[in-house]
């Protein structure tokens, strides 16, 4: 992938992304073959690998591009390669974040499994909530412990994961009853 030094200004003190700002359209990605997919699937994990590798922490370093993010989650809903996907989402990053300490770059891997991933198997869900537990409960990453909201967005996954509703859609009726749910 190339290198972007562009960065635009995110909401917040000192919040910036890279750039492009516009994500992969899904006619175009629709229109991939299997292959490209999974070669541009391997690109925007080497791509954040790289990112995790070298964030330093700060609060003004780059954030990923948003774009980069949801071109990344359409392609990891698609149905051909989401096996794939999925498990190098959960073999390469989730550890790599972990290790290197990038807790931005975990919080937003958390909201992508929990708002984004609904429709994962089991066992995936199952390896997610094991990688989570190990972290909390091994207390090697003691910034967990000071930091609520990251603590917060990890206790979350972990029941969305338990009660298996990564994401949960209501219609109401105008008697305020529930007429319809889908997980």
């Amino acid at each position: 992938m190339p290198e972007c030094t562009e960065t635009i200004n995110l909401p917040g003190p000192r919040c910036f992304a890279a750039a492009p700002t516009e994500p992969l359209p899904m006619a175009l990605l629709d229109s991939m073959s299997v292959h490209t997919k999974i070669s541009l699937v391997h690109g925007i994990v080497q791509h954040i690998l790289k990112h995790v590798g070298g964030q330093s922490g700060l609060p003004d370093s780059t954030n990923l591009s948003p774009a980069l993010v949801e071109s990344y989650c359409r392609l990891l809903v698609s149905p051909e390669i989401e096996n794939l996907g999925v498990k190098s989402f959960l073999n390469q990053l989730l550890p790599a974040t972990f290790k290197q300490g990038a807790w931005g770059a975990l919080h937003l891997l958390l909201e992508v499994a929990s708002h984004r991933l609904h429709h994962v198997q089991a066992n995936f869900r199952l390896s997610l909530l094991n990688h989570l537990q190990v972290a909390l409960a091994g207390g090697a990453h003691p910034i967990l412990n000071r930091n609520a909201q990251l603590n917060i967005c990890i206790e979350s996954t972990c029941l969305r994961l338990i009660t298996g509703r990564l994401t949960l859609s209501l219609t109401w009726s105008r008697a305020g009853t529930v007429v319809s749910s889908s997980p």
